[in-house]
């Protein structure tokens, strides 16, 4: 939870300490479901995965809108964050 309140944290800032966005719901309600979720069961990679899942597949108003934030735009910057983040928490374990 604390992953997801860093990388997607609520909007309102009296509330980021105990409420997650709605991003961030989307990302923990895709964890298990999302394609690959199977696959390195209790690491990371399906943490990050389910970020990255969210930006490319699911958010934006269509496929080219996905494309373009991806590579160029907030989604690219949001991956970016997901990863390092994920990567600290990791090292940290």
């Amino acid at each position: 939870m604390e992953y997801f309140k860093r990388i997607l944290p609520a909007g309102n800032p009296t509330k980021r300490e105990t409420h997650l966005s709605r991003a961030a719901k989307t990302a923990i309600g895709i964890l298990e479901s999302q394609p690959g979720a199977e696959f390195a069961e209790g690491t990371w990679w399906p943490v990050f995965n389910s970020v990255t899942y969210m930006t490319d597949h699911l958010l934006g108003r269509s496929q080219d809108t996905r494309l373009t934030s991806a590579w160029y735009g907030s989604n690219r910057d949001l991956k970016l964050r997901a990863l390092t983040e994920a990567v600290k928490m990791a090292e940290a374990a």
